[in-house]
């Protein structure tokens, strides 16, 4: 019996590490594509080109970006499905432990607005694999590159918050008196 919790215990352990891996590419990931994106325009505009815009620099940029959408999609699928598992093979716990409960809820929470981003990403890089953008003005780059931070900037953002809210609920564990109080053990007096 005591085999099968320790065999538990690690397979959890790896499943959580798979977790926060896949967090790190995918969070770290998406920082990166952000600025990188954003370096094309002027700070706190809607989505105004900077003085000296190339039309060379933007298409590089844009390849930029969409090259580096892998690291990110693989990071977060590998972050889900980790989630999903643990969650699965946790079920039981989630009512017990509150704070495990709401990782899982915020986690779960950025899978519509990721998933969009995602559809946006693979249909970029089909239009750059295809050879039919030759210009940063073409509608594929209009409608994926800026239309993604024109019109998905903010969940995108709230996204990425409630996924980093998940993994700091799982770091900290709040409201789970388990881990608050531990108690030194008591050594026998001899008398």
């Amino acid at each position: 019996m005591n085999e099968n919790v320790s065999k538990f215990n690690i397979i959890s352990k790896i499943i959580l590490s798979l977790l926060g891996i896949g967090f790190i590419l995918w969070f770290g990931g998406s920082v990166v594509r952000s600025a990188i994106a954003f370096d094309l325009f002027v700070p706190g505009s809607e989505m105004v080109l900077k003085d000296g815009f190339n039309e060379t620099i933007g298409l590089h940029t844009v390849h930029l970006f969409a090259s580096t959408a892998f690291y990110t999609a693989v990071g977060y699928s590998v972050a889900l499905l980790a989630a999903i598992i643990l969650c699965f093979k946790h079920r039981k716990d989630l009512k017990i432990h509150g704070w495990m409960f709401m990782a899982f809820v915020m986690f779960f929470l950025t899978i519509p607005v990721e998933s969009y981003l995602i559809y946006y990403d693979v249909q970029l890089n089909y239009a750059l694999n295809d050879g039919t953008i030759s210009s940063f003005n073409d509608p594929a780059v209009t409608e994926y590159f800026i239309g993604r931070f024109k019109d998905l900037s903010m969940p995108a953002v709230m996204s990425l918050l409630a996924g980093l809210t998940s993994m700091l609920i799982l770091a900290w564990r709040p409201l789970d008196k388990s881990t608050l109080f531990v108690s030194a053990p008591k050594e026998e007096e001899s008398a």
